[in-house]
């Protein structure tokens, strides 16, 4: 937190200085950018999350290219490198776990008068998974056919639900010279582009804004304004996990400069979790 100013300097995520503490593993242009350090001796803050950055010189998130935004994605999908690099220090796992999905996300303004404007948000996968990733596969591959062919997708018999991972295979064909290999390419829709202020006022220039998703059956409102944590009406667990972690982890401040509220998901109308924080670091209230 006392950092998050740096967020209006540096030219790309890579190079903002993180607390290296917390990080396993760094990699650069492969997903994750960021794998954190699990922590086995708190059943809580148990760590390991996956963290991708999206950094962009306009209020768009960038594409997410290779893969579809998700939730949560398995250890054992990391490159076997990567997975021996973390087991060798002792942050790794078995295949089979599944690790949280976080995206940083970073939109600047360059050219705006009279300065620069940014806005940081730190979002939970699951916002942009609004449809699981089969199915969204499977609508897709519904669509094409659609484009060219009389057979529907729903009359024939899918041997297993399709994945991610299915279209990184290179595959041969018969008798030709090369082998084809298709590659997912996903866009944000303009609903559920957080950077968007028609769609999520909350989310102002120059903050940094955490955003985690509420139980479905969470009867809380969303909130027309942030509010200091000591006003905040609704006892959930996101709150509890903050409040928490300002009880364990006091030298970090963590509640001192937060606002605290709960905004409503433009496409699937879901209610989340809001912390943010001004990246002006001089300004006690903003």
């Amino acid at each position: 937190m006392s950092k998050r100013g740096y967020f209006l300097q540096e030219r790309d995520l890579e190079s903002f200085d993180y607390d290296t503490d917390l990080i396993a593993n760094f990699s650069k242009g492969r997903f994750p950018d960021v794998v954190l350090r699990t922590n086995e001796e708190d059943c809580v803050f148990s760590g390991g999350e996956f963290i991708e950055f999206k950094n962009t010189n306009s209020y768009s998130i960038a594409s997410f290219n290779s893969t579809i935004p998700t939730g949560a994605r398995g250890f054992g999908l990391l490159s076997n490198q990567r997975k021996v690099a973390l087991r060798r220090i002792g942050y790794g796992s078995s295949d089979d776990e599944v690790r949280s999905v976080y995206y940083l996300i970073r939109g600047r303004v360059p050219t705006a008068k009279p300065f620069p404007v940014s806005k940081v948000c730190l979002v939970h996968g699951a916002f942009f998974e609004t449809v699981a990733s089969s199915e969204l596969i499977r609508r897709a591959f519904q669509l094409i056919l659609q484009d060219f062919c009389k057979i529907e997708l729903d009359q024939g018999t899918l041997i297993r639900q399709p994945r991610q991972e299915d279209f990184a295979q290179t595959r041969s064909i018969e008798s030709s010279a090369v082998k084809i290999r298709f590659r997912i390419m996903t866009e944000v829709d303009a609903r559920a582009n957080l950077l968007r202020e028609s769609c999520y006022p909350l989310i102002t220039d120059n903050t940094l804004s955490l955003i985690m998703p509420l139980s479905k059956n969470s009867k809380v409102e969303s909130t027309s304004s942030l509010v200091e944590p000591h006003l905040f009406p609704f006892d959930i667990r996101p709150f509890e996990l903050l409040r928490r972690a300002s009880r364990d982890y006091k030298s970090t401040k963590i509640l001192d400069d937060l606002r605290i509220g709960v905004l409503r998901h433009a496409v699937d109308d879901s209610v989340w979790f809001i912390a943010q924080a001004s990246l002006n670091i001089y300004d006690s209230v903003y």
